[in-house]
């Protein structure tokens, strides 16, 4: 089902409905906002060549040469071509290791203002990668829509929760967040990451765990195929047309399809 008007009707009969509590679970990346925040990170962090930690990588141990760094970024996106989705968010959540929060959060701020809004792509260590971010003015619209209906809002995703919750500080997105947490070691961002892991089944795990175990979303909104077992948990699902593989699996289970 195509359009943000027929969801709106959908979720307002199924607030009226549905007793309390009324949750809904929406992707960050390439969801609520056009491309990767933390790949746009990883980019900015590999480009700078401002990695901490010498260890990323199982295969050896080297310095943070500017190799090192291009093999990282290069690792990053062979995972990511070969399916592997839950290594590569894993990996890219693991670049902040070495770093305070404050300072992290400062790196993802700066990553923010070097990616601009004007969006293309750019090549980087050989490798084509998208340029720019900006927030998708209907999913803005849509939050605004259901925090008006009493609908709590929650971002569930799979980049590091230092990057997402700076980008929704800087996009004035309001919402609560689930994401990839990176552990401390006094005072300083490990590379060890806090289970679950809000990654594809991963997803549904998180929402019984964090938000409610006996009850499901009112909606859930993705952008990828990774997306669909928190689609499938929620009672409304809807897809962001930029994915042609989901767009045919919306079609087929008659989820909604946002044009934005």
């Amino acid at each position: 089902m195509d359009g943000t008007a027929s969801l709106q009707l959908a979720i307002r009969k199924r607030v009226d409905e549905q007793a309390r509590p009324l949750f809904a679970v929406l992707d960050f990346d390439g969801t609520c906002i056009v491309n990767d925040i933390a790949e746009a990170t990883l980019a900015y962090i590999c480009r700078n060549q401002l990695l901490r930690r010498a260890d990323l990588l199982a295969s050896r141990t080297q310095d943070c040469a500017r190799m090192y760094h291009r093999e990282v970024f290069r690792r990053y996106y062979a995972l990511l071509h070969r399916g592997d989705i839950q290594s590569a968010s894993l990996l890219c959540a693991r670049i902040f290791a070495g770093f305070s929060a404050i300072e992290a959060e400062t790196i993802v701020a700066a990553a923010i203002a070097a990616e601009g809004s004007i969006l293309g792509m750019e090549e980087l260590y050989g490798i084509r990668i998208a340029r720019g971010l900006a927030v998708r003015p209907a999913l803005r619209r849509l939050i605004d829509f259901l925090h008006d209906n009493k609908v709590q809002v929650w971002i569930v995703s799979a980049s590091a929760e230092i990057a997402v919750r700076t980008a929704m500080k800087y996009f004035g997105l309001s919402a609560k967040l689930i994401a990839l947490r990176n552990k401390l070691e006094g005072g300083v961002i490990s590379t060890d990451l806090d289970a679950p892991y809000s990654i594809r089944e991963g997803k549904v795990d998180c929402i019984r765990t964090f938000i409610d175990a006996y009850h499901r979303p009112v909606l859930a909104i993705g952008d990828s195929v990774h997306d669909v077992p928190m689609l499938e948990y929620a009672h409304i699902s809807a897809v962001v047309d930029c994915n042609e593989k989901l767009i045919k699996e919306a079609r087929r289970r008659d989820w909604f399809i946002l044009r934005c």
